[in-house]
């Protein structure tokens, strides 16, 4: 598992991302357990409650490519996080075959982008 420290999301824009991820193994992007597994992504406030979420179920996790994950929050989506804090994001895959696994963790800073 990996622990990402992501560039701030931004009030007022969307917040997408892509992460590339890599078998420990062969340091090669992860090809083929991608494309038909279960994804999910969480974001947690600082009581650990969440308050954004996304899967490759309902489409808002995509596998562009082998090895690459991406994910996009609309402005609307992300407009109850508090500028200023702090928040976790924890993102895990399960195969088709079972055996859910953490992908990894992060944080992600809320910043004030707002144009006034």
């Amino acid at each position: 598992m990996y622990d990402i420290a992501f560039p701030p999301a931004y009030s007022g824009s969307d917040w997408a991302q892509s992460v590339e991820v890599i078998n420990d193994k062969t340091n090669q992007p992860l090809e083929g357990e991608l494309e038909t597994a279960l994804i999910e992504l969480v974001v947690n406030d600082d009581c650990n409650h969440p308050v954004l979420r996304a899967s490759s179920d309902d489409g808002s996790i995509t596998v562009p490519e082998p090895g690459l994950i991406q994910w996009r929050f609309s402005k609307e989506q992300i407009a109850g996080l508090c500028a200023g804090k702090t928040y976790a994001v924890g993102c895990r895959v399960t195969p088709v075959g079972g055996g859910t696994s953490a992908l990894f963790v992060g944080s992600l800073p809320f910043l004030d982008g707002e144009f006034r």
